[in-house]
C-alpha cells in the first residue's frame, strides 16, 4: 500500500499559488486533486471534507498538526 507524501503548502500543487489569506476560502471550494502530483495535508484534507468523506468529529484537526511533511 502506498501511503501519501505531503509537502509544504509553499509546494503544493494545488495552493501554492494561492494568497495565504485566500487558502482557506478557496479550499471550502475544492472539489478536485491532481494525481500524481505534490499537495500539502490541508488541501488533501479539504478535498476529502467537500466530498463528504470526513467529518472533524475524528480529530483531523489533530491530525494535521501532527503530519509530517
Amino acid at each position: 500500500m502506498n501511503e501519501t507524501e505531503f509537502v509544504p503548502e509553499a509546494q503544493c500543487s494545488v495552493c501554492s499559488a494561492w494568497p495565504p489569506q485566500d487558502r482557506a476560502s478557496k479550499r471550502a471550494l475544492l472539489d478536485e486533486i491532481p494525481l500524481g502530483k505534490p499537495i500539502c495535508p490541508r488541501c488533501f484534507v479539504a478535498f476529502w471534507k467537500n466530498m463528504g468523506m470526513l467529518n472533524d468529529d475524528g480529530g483531523i484537526e489533530q491530525w494535521l498538526e501532527g503530519v509530517k511533511h
